[in-house]
């Protein structure tokens, strides 16, 4: 082995250490972020089952970038005429969710933005890949990117608040402008970021907290892999490689599972 590959080896574990820990750290399941994804996979990774497929570290690289990045829209939303404050973790008192924390609270402050001064919406922040951030300006949040609505939608709801402000960033700039211009053929440039605001919808909470409540009874109270929470046909898609099993970091204990 080069040196290099001995440098490129070492920042790879590294990377992988890190990602360990901060799954670790970061929150239980089911989670607001995590709730719209395969109960199954969400079963598996609450017992703490180890993944057999790592996530890329270059996806790990990509979602610290976003957290790295909070900081400077906050200050851009403080300077825009927003009071930002923090939003307190929800650990052990959001059930069926077993923890988790928004990315913080507006106060209305400047009399010239749409709302009376000190009305208080949620603010939501993601820095998103070329073609996540295009479906969100092309689509809508509920249409083109419906795990993050459902995270926004349950954060809407256990912290008690009627509106929020969803943010993407762009991580690729220079992506997004190709694929904007040479692939999807837009004229002009694309929105140097994409702000949408969101409208509680009671009925929608309603059923994501029915769905929070399978994965956590079944966290419960089943010790063999509870297949009824399968939401995919694994068997037609990972072979293909294909979303989301073909990405799922317990893909093979799936499979292992049988039918």
């Amino acid at each position: 082995m080069s040196l290099s590959e001995n440098v490129s080896s070492a920042i790879t574990d590294s990377i992988n250490a890190y990602r360990l820990e901060q799954e670790g750290d970061r929150h239980g399941v089911p989670s607001p972020s995590g709730v719209a994804s395969c109960r199954l996979q969400q079963w598996f990774n609450g017992r703490g089952i180890p993944r057999t497929n790592p996530v890329p570290p270059a996806s790990v690289k990509k979602m610290e970038s976003g957290t790295a990045a909070e900081p400077f829209w906050r200050d851009i939303y403080t300077r825009a005429g927003f009071a930002w404050t923090p939003l307190s973790r929800l650990r052990g008192n959001a059930r069926p969710f077993a923890d988790g924390q928004g990315d913080g609270k507006l106060f209305v402050v400047n009399p010239a933005l749409p709302w009376p001064v000190g009305t208080a919406l949620l603010l939501e922040l993601k820095d998103l890949g070329v073609w996540t951030y295009l479906d969100a300006v092309e689509k809508g949040l509920k249409d083109g990117l419906p795990d993050y609505y459902t995270q926004v939608q349950v954060y809407l709801g256990l912290y008690g608040l009627k509106q929020a402000i969803f943010h993407a960033g762009q991580a690729d700039a220079s992506a997004v402008t190709f694929v904007w211009k040479r692939i999807k053929k837009h004229e002009g440039m694309p929105p140097p970021f994409h702000a949408e605001v969101v409208d509680f919808d009671a009925e929608f909470f309603s059923k994501t907290l029915d769905r929070a409540t399978d994965v956590e009874f079944s966290l419960r109270t089943m010790d063999v892999v509870p297949l009824h929470l399968r939401d995919y046909d694994v068997f037609k898609l990972a072979p293909q490689g294909k979303y989301p099993c073909g990405y799922c970091g317990w893909m093979d204990k799936c499979l292992e599972a049988g039918r």
